[in-house]
C-alpha cells in the first residue's frame, strides 16, 4: 500500500490536525518501504527453514498474506504465530 498524496486524500481528512501526521509518515516513506520488503523476506527465510527441516504446511495464500501482514504490524506475538504455525502443520 502506497502512501496516497495529500490531494488525493479525502476532503474531511485533509486538516491541518491531520497535515502534521501526514509530513512525517510522508517523511519516513523509504523506512515503510524496506520494514516491508524486510517482513517479506523473515516471513520467506522461515518458510524455506520450515521446509529445509520436513516442516510441510498447508495454508491458503489469504491465511499467508494475513499472517505476514499482521507480523508486519505488530499485532502477532511469538505465541500467536507460534499456534499459526502449530495449526497449518500437516
Amino acid at each position: 500500500m502506497e502512501l496516497r498524496q495529500w490531494n488525493e486524500l479525502p476532503d474531511r481528512m485533509r486538516t491541518r490536525e491531520v497535515r502534521k501526521y501526514y509530513n512525517i509518515i510522508a517523511q519516513r516513506r523509504g523506512w515503510f518501504r524496506a520494514k516491508r520488503v524486510f517482513d517479506v523476506i523473515v516471513s520467506l527465510i522461515m518458510l524455506v527453514f520450515l521446509a529445509i527441516n520436513d516442516i510441510d504446511l498447508k495454508y491458503t495464500d489469504t491465511e499467508l498474506i494475513e499472517l505476514i501482514l499482521s507480523v508486519a504490524s505488530g499485532t502477532q506475538s511469538d505465541s500467536d504465530i507460534l499456534q499459526w504455525l502449530q495449526q497449518h502443520i500437516i
